[in-house]
């Protein structure tokens, strides 16, 4: 009987640590849940799940493979394309056709949670928040105004104070949108023209693989100056001529079956590799839709002259640069700024105003290149850029809106995709609210 009795005892034991333990390890569930939720993000990543913040930030997307010039292009889910192909945003090739072997899934995100908690938010960074439109979500904007600020947008850029909003390059890297890549020539249409070409035909120029070459010998001009002109195509769906040229617009090639009314862009910038000689006279020229403005670098002298028409308006002197290896060149025009970086670093910066009295005609050739030299030079690696244009909330056209003293205004990236502080019906939100900085998983 002792046995039997302790027996059961030591079974009445045993369920009661197994009652304990499965007590214990629903507690533990629900703890590492409610962690998880808090910090969501932190220590486990958060997916994107639109495609408001694209190019930056991913949502679902397809990846195609223009199956004319190459190109890859990502193509949102947010709105369906229609009859199931899409139009390349490099070239234009209209007949890419989608497959669910397309389909990938959206990036991955981290969220620093303490970035915020002894220092305030920057302008430019990218924070995470729960959407004021739905609890159950988490949001990602880029804050572009800060508290007690007043806000307008107009013609696509953003004024902050009555004053406007200028960006540096590397700010304006993170919105941009590239607009042309040479290094993806159109290939199965032999018809269609060359995006860079000369514009007087004069020769001078071999098209090489990765660019093009000036051959003096070949120049048939009088000022012994060759010149290439960068000749822009709609690239989006449309029943005009692929090659019909056309002003560089705010289109989106992420938005393939989103309708709307496009804007034309002047605030555009040119990268390039190019060999220069000892005796080599380099012109980068950028129209803004009013003027033209030079960029004159002289490896003889070994200076840079910006020249507004025919004046010059800034010297600098150009960096060691040496001859015949290629150097890495970015000029164009920004947020009304004039600049020229050379392997990266800044070489002239000026800040200018348009003539009022002169009508804004965006031309579909804001960009060439002129070379006199006596001996052979490459240009290679040509991209074409242009900065993000600020849509107003329809409606509220050119709109100031004042912030409160705790308020943040904010916005997607992917502007016409983006709902965001433009629409909610509380545009600000508090610091309190940003759940902290977002990180992009490398």
């Amino acid at each position: 009987m002792p046995e039997q009795s302790n027996e059961r005892e030591v079974k009445s034991k045993r369920q009661r640590w197994r009652k304990a333990a499965i007590v214990l390890a629903g507690v533990a569930a629900v703890g590492i849940a409610s962690i998880f939720a808090r910090y969501r993000g932190l220590i486990f990543p958060v997916r994107i799940g639109s495609g408001s913040m694209a190019e930056q930030l991913l949502g679902p997307h397809y990846r195609v493979v223009c199956g004319d010039c190459r190109f890859v292009f990502r193509c949102g889910l947010d709105v369906e394309a229609r009859l199931g192909v899409t139009t390349c945003p490099n070239c234009g090739y209209r007949r890419n056709e989608l497959a669910d072997s397309q389909l990938v899934q959206g990036e991955q995100v981290l969220i620093d949670r303490w970035a915020y908690w002894n220092q305030t938010p920057l302008r430019g960074n990218l924070v995470a928040f729960v959407d004021p439109t739905n609890d159950k979500k988490l949001a990602v904007k880029r804050i572009v105004g800060f508290p007690n600020e007043r806000l307008r947008i107009s013609e696509g850029e953003l004024w902050i104070n009555g004053e406007l909003q200028r960006k540096d390059l590397q700010a304006a890297k993170e919105v941009a949108v590239l607009v042309h890549d040479d290094s993806f020539r159109h290939v199965a249409s032999d018809d269609l023209p060359m995006r860079w070409r000369d514009p007087a035909d004069a020769g001078g120029w071999n098209v090489i693989e990765s660019g093009f070459e000036y051959a003096p010998e070949r120049n048939g001009t009088a000022s012994g100056t060759g010149w290439l002109a960068y000749h822009h195509w709609r690239c989006y769906s449309s029943p005009a001529d692929r090659a019909e040229e056309v002003p560089i617009a705010d289109n989106y090639g992420y938005n393939q079956g989103l309708s709307r009314e496009l804007n034309q862009v002047t605030d555009v910038w040119l990268s390039l590799r190019s060999s220069l000689q000892a005796d080599t006279s380099l012109t980068l020229l950028i129209h803004d839709g009013r003027e033209s403005f030079r960029f004159v670098l002289s490896m003889a002298a070994r200076k840079v002259e910006l020249r507004r028409g025919g004046k010059v308006v800034e010297e600098a002197s150009l960096p060691n640069i040496s001859v015949g290896i290629p150097v890495e060149l970015e000029c164009g025009i920004l947020d009304r700024q004039l600049f020229l970086q050379v392997r990266g670093a800044e070489v002239i910066w000026q800040r200018y105003e348009p003539h009022p009295e002169t009508e804004r005609i965006p031309r579909p050739d804001p960009i060439q290149i002129g070379v006199t030299s006596s001996e052979r030079v490459t240009v290679t690696n040509l991209q074409v850029f242009r900065d993000i244009y600020y849509l107003e909330r329809v409606g509220r056209a050119s709109e100031e809106t004042t912030l409160g003293a705790d308020a943040y205004f904010v916005i997607g990236d992917n502007v016409p995709l983006s709902v965001d502080s433009r629409y909610w019906p509380k545009v600000g939100l508090s610091q309190k609210q940003l759940l902290g900085k977002v990180l992009k998983r490398k």
